[in-house]
């Protein structure tokens, strides 16, 4: 079969989303012609892997082939920016200096990033141009009280979600959805509505035990911020990813991979939390949140712990 720059390109799209970046490297290698949508690929799927400097080094060797990016790529290098360690002001400046104008997209890129690196000044500048582009957005301002409280500012995060209240701005809930047997269950924060709700949350108490051995500690700055102080872990506790994850364990055979998609960015807490689950549990778990598809195998993560 010839490898076309559509059927190329999307292989090396497909092989990026499962976490196989150097099998999308491959086939943009083998492919004969590329075009400004292959380059872009190429970039984004390094970026959303964890590797922001190797996608610059392709940014930087387009440009040399003198293929001109769009607005599309300039997006996939923002995150490569952002993604890299102590690459935050490098992408504030990137933006600034686009030939294009930011959309909110790009912003929400930045600030997303921002939660990421604790960047408290660069987070409040993306969020006051978040406001101008779209002011109605819950993410957010989720995201900027969220990196308040990661550096123990709650002052300032209550703040936040005071003036979404003010500005009548409700939060999106978070909900997870796993498949099994043909049926999809959703899970919600601290729900109790499914059927089997005492057994899920025996079976979390007995999944949070456990991962705590292999050395998980709570992250409470991700707990709601109503929560009294004595209730922040079990807030955390029963996220809606760790609702869906503690049935797939309890429901699915030994081994298997258990697969939960979820609306909203996987927070930190969640995020460590699935990697020990995985080491502990001995399973593959891929939950796609909005951001990107996560990998999570033998206590490790596909996107580096970047995302």
């Amino acid at each position: 079969m010839k490898l076309t720059v559509t059927l190329g390109t999307a292989l090396m799209d497909f092989y990026a989303k499962c976490g196989s970046v150097e099998s999308s490297i491959e086939v943009f290698g083998k492919m004969p012609v590329k075009n400004v949508l292959s380059w872009t690929v190429l970039i984004q799927g390094l970026a959303s892997n964890g590797q922001g400097k190797r996608a610059l080094e392709y940014f930087y060797l387009m440009l040399e082939k003198n293929v001109e990016p769009n607005d599309v790529t300039f997006i996939g290098v923002l995150s490569a920016c952002s993604h890299a360690a102590g690459l935050i002001e490098e992408a504030f400046q990137f933006i600034k200096n686009m030939p294009i104008q930011p959309n909110a997209v790009i912003w929400r890129t930045l600030l997303a990033s921002c939660k990421v690196h604790k960047n408290v000044e660069i987070g409040e500048e993306s969020l006051k141009q978040l406001i101008i582009l779209e002011p109605t957005h819950s993410g957010d301002y989720i995201l900027l009280s969220n990196i308040y409280a990661s550096v123990g500012r709650w002052e300032d995060a209550l703040k936040v979600r005071g003036e979404m209240k003010e500005k009548g701005i409700k939060k999106t809930p978070g909900c997870s959805l796993i498949e099994l047997d043909g049926v999809i269950h959703e899970f919600f924060a601290e729900d109790n509505v499914h059927s089997q709700s005492e057994e899920i949350y025996n079976a979390i108490e007995d999944m949070m035990k456990q991962i705590k051995s292999a050395g998980y500690v709570p992250n409470t700055a991700e707990a709601r911020l109503d929560a009294e102080e004595d209730d922040k872990e079990s807030s955390v506790s029963h996220h809606s990813e760790k609702l869906a994850i503690a049935f797939g364990l309890i429901k699915s055979p030994p081994g298997t991979t258990i697969r939960i998609t979820k609306n909203l960015r996987v927070c930190t807490d969640c995020h460590n939390a699935t990697k020990l689950v995985s080491k502990v549990f001995n399973r593959e778990i891929v939950v796609r949140d909005r951001t990107r598809f996560h990998h999570f195998k033998e206590g490790s993560c596909s996107c580096n712990d970047y995302w």
